[in-house]
Order: C-alpha cells, then sequence, then structure tokens
C-alpha cells in the first residue's frame, strides 16, 4: 500500500533514512503542477525475463505516482492502495529508458482514482499502462502532512544481488509458491509490507505456476492486485490457481496473523519473449 511520511523528513513516501528497498531500484520521481514524473532504467535487476519488465517493479512505480498525487487530496490523512492494475503492451526499449506520467482521474473526499502511462523515453512508445483506486486511511495514526511541492528519492543504492526479488529476500517454495519476510526496510509509512511488493509476491507465484504448466519460461503481461488487509506479521505467502492457460488466481495471505488475507491477484501471462 501507498503511504505518506511525517512533514519533517525530507525522503520520499518509500525510501526513507532506513535505507529503503525502493533505493536500489533507480526510481527518480518529482511532482509538477499536480503531475507525477517519474524516470528509470528498468535493467536487469528489475526485469522478469530478458527484455521484459516485471509488471510487479512497473505496478510499484504507478504506486509511488498515484498514491503521492491522492495523498495530498485527502491530507492529513494517508491515503492507502485499494487496488491497482497494470497492463504490459510491449517489450522494453532496447536501452531500458522509462518515462512515467501519473495523474488522478477522479478525486472524492476519501477515494482517489489515478493512472500511470509508461513510455519509451527515445521513442515515445508505449510500454505499460497502470490504473488504481486509493483510500484514505481509517486509523487515527496514519496522519500526515504532505510536503506539497516536490518530494524525492535518496541516492540509489547498489547491490551485488542479481534480482529485486533475490535482494528482498522473496523465495519461490515450489512452482506458484512464494514467500516473503518482512523487514523494517520492505514496509510503507504505516509499518506494513509495501504495496509493491505484495505485487512482486504474486506476480513471481503466477509466472512461476504458468512455466511450470507451460513447460518453459512465461512472463505477466497483465497484473491486477486488490489489497485486503495490511501485511503486518509474515513471513508471506503466495499461492498460484492456474485457472485456464494463461489465467492465474494468486492469494496472498499472513499465516503470522491467523493466515488472513492480504491481497487477491489475477495474472495473465504469456511465453517469455
Amino acid at each position: 500500500m501507498t503511504d505518506a511520511t511525517d512533514a519533517d523528513r525530507s525522503a520520499d513516501l518509500h525510501a526513507d533514512e532506513r535505507a529503503h528497498f525502493m533505493a536500489t531500484m533507480g526510481f527518480e520521481c518529482h511532482i509538477e503542477r499536480e503531475v507525477g514524473l517519474g524516470q528509470v532504467r528498468v535493467e536487469d535487476y528489475l526485469s522478469s525475463a530478458p527484455n521484459w519488465p516485471s509488471t510487479a517493479v512497473l505496478l510499484t512505480f504507478a504506486d509511488v505516482l498515484i498514491g503521492v498525487l491522492a495523498s495530498h487530496q485527502t491530507a492529513p490523512r494517508i491515503s492507502v492502495t485499494s487496488n491497482l492494475a497494470v497492463d504490459v503492451v510491449g517489450p522494453l526499449p532496447p536501452d531500458g529508458e522509462l518515462s512515467l506520467q501519473g495523474e488522478l482521474s477522479k478525486v472524492g473526499r476519501s477515494m482517489t482514482v489515478g493512472e500511470t502511462v509508461m513510455r519509451a523515453t527515445r521513442s515515445g512508445d508505449l510500454v505499460a499502462t497502470a490504473i488504481g483506486t486509493f483510500l484514505a486511511s481509517p486509523r487515527p495514526q496514519d496522519v500526515s502532512r504532505i510536503p506539497q511541492g516536490r518530494f524525492q528519492q535518496t541516492a540509489r543504492v547498489e547491490t551485488a544481488a542479481p534480482t529485486l526479488a533475490a535482494y528482498v529476500g522473496l523465495r519461490v517454495l515450489r512452482p506458484g509458491l512464494t514467500e516473503i519476510p518482512l523487514r523494517p526496510d520492505l514496509t510503507n509509512a504505516t509499518e506494513s509490507l509495501q504495496g509493491g511488493l505484495v505485487a512482486l509476491l504474486g506476480e513471481t507465484a503466477a509466472q512461476t505456476a504458468a512455466s511450470a504448466a507451460l513447460g518453459q519460461a512465461a512472463v505477466v503481461d497483465s497484473l491486477e492486485v486488490y489489497y485486503l488487509s495490511a501485511a503486518r506479521v509474515g513471513p508471506f505467502r503466495a499461492a498460484a490457481e492456474l485457472l485456464r492457460e494463461n489465467l492465474v488466481r494468486v492469494e496472498v495471505r499472513d499465516p503470522g496473523r491467523d493466515n488472513r488475507m492480504v491481497a487477491i491477484t489475477t495474472a495473465r501471462t504469456r511465453p517469455a519473449p
């Protein structure tokens, strides 16, 4: 879920002084006239297959851009993600450089809806789109004043991990079953697992289940996540169910919290390009 920081912290919502996992992703973003703008190079670290981005990684970027704009509207209440969907419509450009633009489509007293468009920086070709719904948190402690002019990431942190999944400790227990721990650097401002990592847990479960069924590597080109409750204890598990050849349903649960359902994810897959 997307949450905001306190006003006396200069770091962005998702990358604070604890060397948050977002700092390893190289995502640069800011706000201009109520539009969220981002720039990133998607390399192997952020990919699910050669020349194919991790759909959950793109969801994370959309979560940041739309979430910041939503939290500006609901301030002082923090906005949290209700659901987010990402569709990848084409492969990465040769240089991996993407430009992102996020805007709000609907603004209500407690609910906002926003969209993010992701294009190849050089050619302008469309790579992916995202749409999400955000709600003002009902918890009284989830209150924050948000800097209106800008937000920024910490400096990029280099890591020897080959992929983001490896860096955050995500494990594939078997095809279709994945697990991730709760660490301080993987949380949002409400101290629960960041929504992009919930999506990554689900994407990996769907991808490995589809790959096993297909007999070759598969990728996820459409991912929709419905966030049902905060992931607060862990380690969290995602279990995939193959509904048909290219459609996977994933349940993300928190075994440490009475096996509570954290999210339901649907993913469409295709053979890896």
